[in-house]
């Protein structure tokens, strides 16, 4: 396993070493060819490596990669050809202005045009190859009916699939121009990638620029390239060079990319990462670019791309990788620095394209074979013929990789930056050494280990490798392209002896429950020890002691040096438990005089022992089931023939008194009918638990009826007691009825009694209390009576007495002596009776006055005369009255 601590201190060395991050470019001049002639493009097939040349007049040359020089392509003789691209020497596409692709394939020549609505001109044309990719590596498997022909008109791009003679479908891109006549153009053709560039109104970071969009074989990148001063609008040529490294130690990968663009006033280049902030620098002045291409294949150690630019006055290129080669943030732009090739120098170059040569590695350790793809050539097309260019890296750039590319499992004994890697390991650890490669990259290499200066030859190809045995080891790492070699600083293995362990026990040990059993080892100085349970340390269990308690398979681990253990033996250590003891009886509280019986659960038979409060119960040895009558905590224990014992939870049992209780009553008298006593039971311990005879249940009850009354009562120990009876007795309800309605006539001085039952003790009417069962009356209304027997029970009724004649009003005196007051003697009431008559009576029994009618009156005189002062007698007669009313007046003057 790669520690962080070994990959933070290998990167920290790595980049902070000048001389690992600037490996050099090399350019050596190599042929020349047609020298005599003017050429505007140059191109290789890169699936023969044919290389093929455009004059300046429409002729096409080619060199397959078998010949030595040029010559004319005959198929095209009498055409005037603008640009060429193609597959292979038999499988090739040229453009004739303004709309025209001829393809030959197979000697058979066929012409493309796209009838597609609006389109007038095709610009570029270009094939992409999808066998090869940015990582040189195939996504999927190859199939060459995903390569296609990529063709950029004034109207729109469009691809023509391999084998297809029509336009098989439109480039689908993320933002459309907004304007009529966007004008593709192809501004980097390669079989990689392709560059297209159209005019767009308004795109990703500036106003009033052009889209760039670079396809790849499996991926697209859209920037945007500033159309206005001081960045001219004329865009001859562009870049996107793309840097996507992957499978580092540290983790996921990162990319970074950058947009070149060529003008007639220079070259011009920003970073792609974020619009905020944006920096634009120009990289070459004053030179108008004709041409950019990039190399980044010619070592996979670390990849280093180099660009170049094809100017009017010679050749440029990066001396330096344009990317870091281990990196985790954006690139600043000062990395591209551009120098002039100086055997270019004032030579018009017009165009340039990268010869990639495969070689087939045997199959990689993924299981699939993979391709390396090393660019070691560039091809120029100048003003005055073609010319080769070889392309190589520093040696010295190699030989200080040693020091920073191999990565170990564990720092070294020694530490780093030493003439040698010292591991110290015992027993069977190993320490694993890797290169810093990314997996993708590592086809393109040859892995070779060496132990003892001698090659394992079971390792070839093996990026990494577990060192164990004690000895020497090399790791020697061959970059295929430049056919250089990285070898490792020796790694010197020291393996110690494995850790002496004395673990002398059975293979099982039975323990008791609570039991603890010592573990020990022999103790060495220096030694380092981990007892494990079933699979896992003990936490804090690292002396060569162990006192287990708990069941489970047991041993420990002795180390003798860092991070490597050697196991012992392992022993299995058992707990014999006794099950819990169960204790069963019907209940826990009794009374006293009871007996009870408490059963112990013994399915096992095991040895039964007794106790009550603590003391041992000898008597009920060996017994399962016992019977007591005492109160005490009741515990019994089981003991197995091992020895191993376990005792009950206690059971409390108490016997306790058989409580008191009586009745009280509110009142020990006869009850009259509808009277009620209160009983209450009296207790003399607590509780709530009471019965009466009468089925109720609460302390208290109330008692209307005769009969003899009883309560159970039972404490809150469980113990119950009767009371004796108590009588109660309740009289019958007196029988008094309402007496019949009376009558009476008060103007005739009737007088009613009022007769009640006989046989009552005492007569109470209308509040006199009497013994007499009798009482008169003289007016109408009711008469209240309450009797009373000799125990004090009342009964009570009203009597009604109502008037049966009408009210006469007879005035007892008058005045006559005409002063309007009292003058005439009337009586009032006979109004209904105009048949009743008055006769007035002097004291000698003589008739002075009679009157008949509704209003009789009398006015004090006889025969005209005023009567005398005195005493008269009168008699009224009338149908109101059962008999004649008589009575006396006063006559007063």
């Amino acid at each position: 396993m790669i520690t962080s601590l070994s990959y933070r201190l290998f990167l920290s060395f790595f980049l902070l070493s000048p001389l690992l991050c600037m490996a050099q470019l090399n350019l050596t001049s190599g042929e020349k060819y047609l020298e005599n002639e003017s050429f505007k493009q140059i191109f290789v097939s890169v699936e023969d490596h044919t290389v093929w040349a455009l004059n300046n007049s429409g002729t096409v040359f080619y060199k397959p990669d078998t010949e030595a020089a040029f010559k004319p392509y005959l198929p095209t003789n009498g055409l005037v050809i603008n640009e060429i691209t193609g597959f292979n020497e038999s499988e090739m596409y040229f453009l004739i202005k303004p709309n025209v692709i001829v393809h030959f394939k197979g000697g058979v020549k066929h012409e493309i045009k796209i009838e597609e609505p609006g389109v007038t001109r095709v610009n570029n044309i270009s094939v992409i190859n999808t066998k090869r990719n940015i990582d040189y590596e195939p996504a999927n498997a190859y199939n060459p009916a995903n390569d296609y022909l990529a063709v950029a008109t004034n109207k729109h791009a469009y691809k023509i699939f391999r084998g297809n003679l029509t336009i098989t479908n439109q480039f689908i891109y993320p933002n459309q121009p907004l304007v009529n006549e966007p004008d593709w153009r192809i501004t980097n053709a390669g079989y990689k990638s392709v560059d297209f560039q159209y005019i767009y109104t308004m795109a990703r970071c500036f106003v009033n620029d052009h889209a760039a969009v670079n396809y790849q074989a499996y991926t697209t990148y859209v920037s945007a390239i500033p159309d206005r001063a001081p960045y001219p609008s004329k865009i001859n040529c562009t870049l996107f060079a793309h840097h996507w490294q992957f499978g580092l130690p540290a983790g996921s990968g990162w990319q970074i990319w950058y947009s070149l663009w060529g003008t007639d006033e220079g070259l011009y280049a920003y970073n792609n990462v974020s619009c905020t902030g944006l920096e634009i620098k120009k990289l070459i002045e004053n030179e108008k670019i004709n041409d950019l291409e990039e190399v980044y294949a010619l070592t996979p150690v670390f990849k280093q791309n180099f660009a170049f630019a094809a100017t009017d006055r010679g050749l440029y290129y990066t001396p330096a990788s344009i990317f870091n080669e281990l990196t985790s943030s954006p690139e600043r732009l000062d990395r591209l620095k551009f120098i002039k090739f100086p055997a270019s120098n004032n030579i018009k170059i017009n165009s340039v394209c990268v010869d990639t040569d495969i070689k087939i590695l045997k199959e990689a350790n993924y299981n699939y074979w993979r391709e390396t793809m090393c660019e070691k050539v560039l091809w120029v097309a100048k003003d005055q013929g073609i010319s080769k260019i070889y392309l190589s890296l520093d040696q010295d750039y190699y030989q200080n990789l040693k020091y920073t590319d191999f990565i170990y499992s564990k720092t070294p004994s020694n530490g780093y930056n030493q003439d040698e890697v010292i591991f110290e390991t015992c027993g069977n650890q190993s320490i694993n050494v890797k290169t810093r490669v990314p997996v993708s990259l590592q086809n393109q290499l040859l892995f070779q280990w060496f132990k003892d200066d001698v090659e394992i030859s079971e390792w070839i190809g093996k990026a990494s490798a577990d060192l164990k045995e004690s000895g020497k080891y090399t790791f020697k790492v061959t970059a295929l392209c430049e056919n250089l070699t990285l070898t490792s600083l020796p790694i010197i293995i020291k393996n110690n002896t494995t850790p002496e362990i004395t673990f002398n026990y059975p293979a099982e040990i039975n323990l008791c429950s609570g039991q603890t059993y010592l573990l020990e080892t022999k103790r060495i100085e220096d030694y380092k020890y981990q007892w494990i349970k079933n699979g896992t340390d003990i936490p804090n269990a690292t002396q060569n002691t162990y006192n287990a308690t708990l069941p489970g398979i047991y041993e420990v681990k002795v180390s003798n040096c860092e991070n490597y253990y050697e196991l012992s033996k392992q022993v299995k250590i058992n707990q014999i438990v006794i099950p819990t003891v169960q204790l069963t009886t019907a209940k826990t509280a009794y009374c006293i005089g009871e007996t009870t019986e408490i059963k112990v659960d013994n399915p096992n038979n095991y040895l039964v022992k007794w106790y009550r409060n603590g003391l041992e119960l000898p008597e009920f040895k060996n017994q399962n089931i016992i019977s007591i009558a005492l109160t005490g905590a009741y515990t019994a224990s089981l003991t197995n023939d091992n020895g191993c014992a376990n005792t009950s939870v206690a059971t409390n049992i108490s016997f306790n008194a058989i409580p008191d209780v009586t009745i009280s009553r509110s009142s020990d008298k006869i009850l009259c009918s509808g009277e009620e006593v209160i009983l209450t039971a009296v207790t003399n311990q607590a509780g709530t638990d009471f019965f009466w005879s009468t089925g109720e249940t609460t302390k208290t009850i109330k008692i209307n009826k005769s009969g003899i009354y009883s309560v159970s009562f039972t404490s809150t120990s469980g113990c119950k007691r009767e009371s004796e009876t108590v009588e109660v007795n309740v009289n019958e309800p007196l029988l008094l009825f309402q007496p019949e309605q009376l009558r009476i006539c008060v103007i005739a001085k009737e007088k009613v009694t009022l007769e009640a039952p006989a046989g009552f003790a005492f007569y109470i009417w209308e509040g006199q209390k009497t013994s007499s069962p009798f009482y008169q009356v003289n007016k109408p209304g009711y008469y209240s009576l309450t009797v009373e027997d000799i125990y004090g029970c009342t009964k009570s009724v009203n009597y009604s007495v109502i008037q049966y004649c009408k009210d006469i009003l007879i005035p007892t005196a008058f005045s006559p002596n005409d002063d309007n007051v009292n003058d005439l003697w009337q009586v009032s009431g006979l109004e209904s009776d105009p048949q009743s008559s008055i006769q007035i009576f002097n004291q000698y029994g003589n008739i002075i006055h009679t009157t008949t009618g509704k209003a009789p009156f009398w006015d004090g005189k006889v025969k005209g005369n005023p009567a005398n002062v005195g005493v008269y007698y009168y008699l009224i007669k009338s149908k109101n009255t059962s008999q004649a009313l008589t009575g006396t007046i006063t006559l007063i003057r």
